[in-house]
């Protein structure tokens, strides 16, 4: 009886108990089993306990698989990272090192041949500096291209920042950024900071270590900033790449006046790193006749040429290729008139009363360009001035050629 109970309370029936005899019978033989399927008991069924271990495995079988996939593809995509990021770091540090070394890099350049034409010319120092980061100026606008302003002191630039911030809304990196916003470490994420003097990137390529920062935390590659702004054209340029090129563009000013008016501002301006208190009492004259008194600024700073004793011809050609190849000028006694073919080469929109922002600004440049300035200027110092800038005035002369051009073709 008890027997029966407990055959009643597994099998349903006398076939079911027969199949598991048989099965029972089976698995105690020696050999392999060859398509041996259980009988499962009914009760089980109900309770659903074989369905669940079937899940289970299938679960089990779906998870090995995956970690094998997961594996192989962690095979491929460990080392890709890793020579990312080795091949990204050999590439800031060959960076990092152009910019510590580029003076003494230029002076072990081989002269320009004289017979060169000017293509030849400008080919050569592609080799040298990173001048393929920069478009070309007679080539169209594109979206990953950033404006570059290359900003020659006392020639109007604080106007025109003024213009591309107040006027036209662009997000800057310049100079101001470093006094508007907070830069605690060199290792601070990027912001954008919103003032009433227009929106700013907290980092400030206008010295080498600031050039360095804006490079390692990628503002010209991430589109963080509108417009670049430094007078170090040289070092800033290491900033953009071929795929990031800079839309480069400048505002030029006759050499000397603009050394004139750099002289009397000097003499005020104590928040400058070029101040010295050697010029408050100093003569016009006395400040020409120095010795290190800045001389050919445009030149030495598109050549690289920065601390050379005598700059040549050679230089002065070099540097005409370079302002003709990739500026788009402005000169500061016209720039009323040259400012609305620069909205168009450079695309950027401007409403009615962004307009009326721009003609206000450049109507206050003069004051703030010569506000110091006496009426009489001596007329030695001129003279030697123009001696010591004779490179400057020619490429200056150049200048003004390429303005009456780009004016009549710009579209």
């Amino acid at each position: 009886m008890e027997g029966m109970v407990k055959d009643q309370l597994y099998y349903t029936s006398n076939e079911e108990k027969s199949a598991y005899s048989q099965k029972s019978s089976r698995s105690s033989r020696k050999g392999p089993r060859k398509n041996i399927k259980l009988a499962i008991p009914n009760r089980m069924l109900k309770a659903g306990g074989a369905q669940d271990t079937i899940k289970q495995r299938r679960m089990k079988r779906r998870r090995a698989k995956f970690n094998r996939q997961l594996l192989r593809l962690g095979a491929i995509v460990v080392p890709l990272g890793f020579l990312l990021v080795l091949t990204e770091r050999m590439r800031q540090r060959a960076l990092s090192s152009y910019i510590e070394d580029v003076e003494s890099e230029v002076k072990k350049t081989p002269m320009v041949n004289v017979h060169m034409n000017q293509t030849d010319v400008l080919k050569h120092t592609l080799l040298e500096y990173p001048f393929n980061g920069i478009a070309d100026v007679n080539t169209p606008i594109a979206k990953s291209q950033t404006g570059f302003f290359w900003q020659i002191p006392r020639t109007g630039g604080s106007s025109l920042k003024d213009i591309l911030g107040q006027c036209l809304y662009l997000v800057q990196a310049s100079r101001t950024s470093s006094e508007i916003c907070s830069i605690v470490s060199q290792k601070d994420d990027l912001k954008i900071c919103k003032t009433n003097i227009g929106a700013f990137v907290n980092c400030d390529p206008s010295d080498d270590h600031g050039i360095q920062r804006c490079r390692d935390m990628r503002v010209v590659q991430d589109k963080k900033a509108d417009v670049i702004v430094s007078a170090r054209f040289l070092h800033a340029s290491s900033m953009f790449d071929p795929d990031h090129q800079a839309r480069a563009f400048t505002v030029m000013r006759d050499p000397v006046e603009r050394m004139i008016s750099t002289f009397f501002y000097l003499q005020e301006a104590t928040h400058e790193r070029e101040y010295s208190k050697t010029l408050k009492n100093m003569t016009l004259v006395e400040y020409a006749k120095r010795d290190d008194t800045p001389s050919n600024w445009m030149v030495r700073y598109l050549t690289g040429h920065m601390t050379k004793a005598t700059m040549s011809e050679d230089d002065l050609k070099l540097a005409k290729e370079i302002l003709e190849k990739k500026f788009f000028v402005l000169l500061t006694n016209d720039m009323s008139v040259g400012i609305e073919p620069f909205l168009k080469h450079m695309r950027y929109k401007v409403s009615d009363e962004g307009r009326q922002c721009i003609y206000k600004e450049l109507s206050e440049m003069v004051k703030r360009l010569d506000g110091n300035r006496p009426l009489d200027t001596d007329q030695e110092a001129v003279q030697i001035l123009k001696e010591k800038n004779n490179l400057d005035i020619q490429l200056y002369e150049h200048a003004k050629k390429l303005f009456s051009n780009q004016y009549i073709t710009v579209k």
